[in-house]
């Protein structure tokens, strides 16, 4: 990840470096808004009447169906964003109050575009939600001392927040950009420890399961940023 990051590489043909952006950076469009091409350009539609549409492309309207579909909503409650740093769009659903506004708006840490080069976004909560650069040292208690998958009463459980680093979002979100979006499970993710192990059960009334953990992001973050630290560059370390 270190060399594809500083380098760029073959991943899905990509031959440049992918982004990083602090805050939302797209625009909330409707399927009535004029159609950009790969470079922002619009062009005039066929009847010479004015622009394309995003609508009247069958590429766009049958991305729109299908965001609506594996999503499970009406296709009015999906819109088109249109990223003018990345020159790309996406789909989803209404983020926010402003057009501006996407993910960081409904207290998101960060999130992936996998399009074109590729970039990973930091929230403003990604900052400010704690987090620390490392020095707090584990204080794990011996598996031998549970009872009953209880902690002993003498013994005070450390969070796992108190030893999560300020990186771990930007290493859970290069986890998904380096494989296209995977390591998602199909019921989504999860970010609680204790519902990771299958321990919690989650607000949908099931539980976790091993497979679901193997697929899930937020589960190799835990274990790289509470292990001895990972280098993904120099300086830089979750």
């Amino acid at each position: 990840i270190s060399n594809w990051l500083q380098n760029g590489g073959p991943l899905s043909g990509r031959t440049t470096q992918p982004l990083l952006f602090c805050g939302d950076h797209s625009i909330r469009q409707t399927m009535s808004t004029a159609l950009r091409d790969a470079n922002g350009n619009t062009h005039q539609n066929a009847q010479k009447t004015g622009d394309t549409l995003i609508i009247q492309d069958t590429y766009m309207k049958d991305w729109w169906k299908q965001i609506a579909a594996a999503q499970q909503v009406t296709l009015t409650a999906v819109y088109p964003y249109w990223d003018p740093q990345q020159l790309v769009y996406f789909f989803d659903q209404k983020k926010g109050s402003s057009v501006t506004d996407y993910q960081c708006a409904e207290d998101s840490l960060g999130y992936t575009i996998t399009q074109s080069r590729g970039s990973v976004t930091l929230c403003k909560s990604s900052f400010s939600s704690g987090g620390n650069l490392g020095s707090v040292a584990p204080s794990p208690i011996p598996a031998a001392d549970f009872v009953n998958g209880n902690p002993p009463s003498n013994k005070v459980s450390q969070p796992i927040d108190d030893i999560m680093p300020a990186g771990a979002t930007l290493f859970h979100e290069l986890l998904h950009l380096f494989s296209e979006s995977k390591f998602v499970p199909d019921v989504g993710e999860e970010y609680n420890a204790w519902r990771i192990m299958g321990k919690v059960v989650r607000d949908d009334n099931t539980y976790f399961t091993g497979d679901n953990a193997v697929d899930n992001a937020e589960s190799y973050t835990f274990v790289a940023c509470v292990s001895p630290p990972l280098v993904l560059r120099p300086r830089f370390r979750c």
